[in-house]
């Protein structure tokens, strides 16, 4: 067989295997129902904004997450699906495995299908293997770096080649289209795609002086096209300053402070298996350059330019780690591909064709150590690789629906709704759409010389929506933003001032909580709400005595606070008990309806209540009983009685759970309407 029918398969078997590891290893992450990060959040909140406004500035405000990569996230649409946390980690994987493809690809042309293998197998075996939330979710970083990967791909085969061919200008204008859909995509990484840019332009100046005309025209002709469309939109939906203000202001302040030296390591320590692959590249590119200068140097005029180049895309990529000065562990994403890229360029210093021994005696020992050596490590130190809140004894499965988590309120795919802080997770967990084109209010909440501009705006989107709820996620244990006196709602009079005189607080006095999100409905809906709901006088529990921690009291389940991420809003039983709920009504009323949600134990996910008998008492007797199955949190599992029964008093009894033990959310009566 010929080498290159060899390499053909090889390549083939390779990205299968690639796309089972891959697949294997982030399938936990795609079923857990919940955000890993906000950042994925924001995204699924975008989403439901252009689904119901399109495309503009004017709706929509990605921050330094730029549309596109909002836009990518919205083909669930195209098969009347929602754009839900699993159909998220699925484009994420997407991306990922044609990142794999396109690194193996690359390495291949320049040092061969061995090294391509092993190191594109880094690549592909941490982002299969990671437990780190940062690296499971759909970060902001994944379609730049597949763009900028792609770019490098065709900026290589541009250089590698010895002669101009069509492909050529094919090659160019994937470069240029490249970079113009990176600047729309993630404002952090355009650094990197201009330094593909600019190394694409000078192969094609020293490379192809006959055709430099023609190849510059096809490399800018490339970013033309995706800009040309989204700047015309800009200016038909008069929204210039907006894309300006938040987008290219906003991003440069986000990005003021740059991270020490010393944070940039803690950074990269943030995963110990990254951190291995970052140490092992460099003793190799150590070994490489003092096997170089010191016995024999075996590099080829190719391979030096390509190791320069690689190595100034280490250093971009590592500016544009620090640059913005977060210790975010997924702004990592950009480093690895390029440093891979580099090794993989520098290794051929030490290994050449008539060594193989050396060479296959190395890639027994990577093998050795990562599959065998790392793992073992960290057994014998008792530490785990890294904290991932998505393994848990819950079983659970891919979602391609929205779950609508606040269906007690009777919100609907019509509806707006606000949340205020930095927990877009809750709007991934309804279908109503965002009030504002801003998913978070971090603009309208930290001081800056935007400020002002930010929240003139926040107030218009307000009141041409009217948003039919209001969530002031602003709570001791939220994301970003958890002092409610100084960054609560409140602070922004002139918004506030609207949703003490437009809007009903839902709060129930005897079982609320402080330190749990407020939530707003509109004067006009509250009064229909409010009179369908049956208050609760008294809620008892058996089987509690057990339950070390009062915050998971009983009374949480009448508490109208439903996400169980930012405070104890549950009920939970004992670990591996059975119990039950006794609730006493204020007075007999007409029950047409019980509405019950699970709970998860929060981000823990490892309790949920299987069946329940539900028992429906008046004056003392038994009038109602029937065996539920529940829904897994976040879906409620609603109960509609055949007719309405006057009742006084209600029995939950825990049948059956899953996990270590069992626990109740919320439970809603509504009472029969004339």
């Amino acid at each position: 067989m010929r080498v290159e029918s060899k390499h053909v398969i090889l390549s083939f078997l390779f990205i299968i295997l690639t796309a089972c590891i891959l697949g294997y290893g982030r399938y936990a992450s795609i079923i857990y129902p919940f955000s890993l990060n906000p950042d994925e959040a924001q995204v699924a909140a975008n989403a439901l904004l252009i689904k119901r406004y399109g495309i503009g500035w004017n709706v929509l405000d990605g921050t330094t997450c730029g549309f596109l990569h909002s836009l990518s996230a919205c083909w669930p649409y195209l098969f009347h699906k929602d754009v839900t946390y699993s159909t998220l980690r699925i484009t994420a994987f997407c991306y990922l495995l044609l990142s794999t493809i396109l690194l193996f690809f690359t390495i291949k042309k320049a040092s061969g299908i061995s090294s391509a293998i092993i190191f594109s197998t880094f690549f592909c075996l941490f982002f299969a293997a990671t437990n780190h939330p940062d690296f499971l979710h759909y970060n902001s970083e994944i379609l730049p770096l597949t763009l900028i990967l792609l770019a490098n791909f065709s900026s290589v085969s541009l250089f590698l080649s010895q002669l101009p061919t069509r492909s050529s200008f094919f090659s160019c204008f994937t470069v240029g289209f490249c970079l113009a859909s990176v600047f729309f995509s993630k404002l952090q990484a355009v650094p990197i795609a201009l330094t593909v840019f600019i190394f694409c332009l000078i192969v094609v100046c020293f490379r192809y002086p006959s055709k430099k005309i023609a190849l510059i025209l096809s490399l800018f002709a490339g970013t033309i096209i995706p800009t040309i469309p989204i700047f015309i939109l800009t200016y038909v939906t008069d929204s210039g300053t907006d894309f300006f203000n938040s987008y290219i202001l906003w991003g440069l302040k986000y990005s003021e402070f740059s991270l020490s030296l010393f944070n940039f390591h803690r950074l990269l320590a943030f995963d110990n298996f990254f951190l291995n692959i970052i140490y092992f590249c460099l003793a190799l590119c150590i070994a490489a350059i003092v096997y170089r200068f010191i016995l024999i140097d075996r590099t080829s005029t190719n391979t030096k330019v390509l190791i320069t180049y690689y190595f100034i895309l280490v250093l971009v990529s590592s500016f544009c780690t620090i640059k913005p000065g977060n210790l975010f562990p997924h702004y990592l994403t950009f480093i690895l591909p390029m440093l891979l890229l580099f090794t993989s360029a520098i290794h051929i210093s030490l290994f050449y064709h008539n060594r193989p021994s050396i060479y296959y005696l190395i890639c027994a020992f990577i093998f050795c150590f990562y599959l065998i050596a790392e793992p073992l490590a960290h057994s014998l130190t008792g530490k785990i690789r890294h904290f991932g809140p998505h393994t848990t004894p819950l079983h659970t499965s891919a979602t391609f629906n929205n779950q609508n988590i606040f269906s007690w309120l009777n919100i609907k795919k019509t509806d707006s709704i606000l949340i205020w802080g930095w927990m877009p997770q809750w709007y991934a967990l309804t279908p109503a759409t965002p009030a504002t084109r801003e998913t978070h209010t971090f603009a309208q909440i930290v001081p800056s010389p935007l400020r002002e501009y930010f929240r003139s705006r926040f107030l218009k989107d307000f009141q041409r929506t009217q948003p039919d709820f209001i969530i002031d996620g602003v709570t001791k244990h939220s994301f970003g933003f958890n002092n409610s006196s100084l960054q609560g709602i409140q602070i922004f009079q002139k918004l506030y001032g609207t949703v003490t005189s437009d809007y009903t607080l839902l709060t129930n006095k005897k079982f609320s909580h402080s330190q749990c999100p407020a939530i707003y409905i509109r004067n006009d809906r509250s009064s229909k709400l409010l009179n369908n709901i049956i208050e609760f006088s008294e809620i008892t529990a058996q089987d509690t005595s057990n339950v070390n921690n009062t915050d998971f009291a009983p009374g949480n389940v009448a508490d109208y606070s439903v996400t169980e991420d930012v405070c104890h809003d549950y009920w939970l039983l004992p670990e591996g008990k059975l119990g039950a709920l006794d609730i006493a009504f204020s007075k007999p009323e007409p029950v047409a309806e019980v509405r019950l949600l699970n709970t998860n134990n929060g981000i823990q996910f490892d309790r949920s209540t299987e069946t329940v008998r539900l028992s429906l008492y008046n004056e003392g007797k038994v009038v109602f009983s029937d065996t539920l199955t529940l829904h897994q949190h976040p879906e409620w599992t609603p109960y509609k009685l055949e007719r309405p029964i006057t009742v006084d008093a209600m029995r939950i009894d825990i049948l059956s759970f899953k996990g270590r033990g069992a626990g109740l959310n919320e439970i809603v009566a509504l009472r029969a309407t004339p």
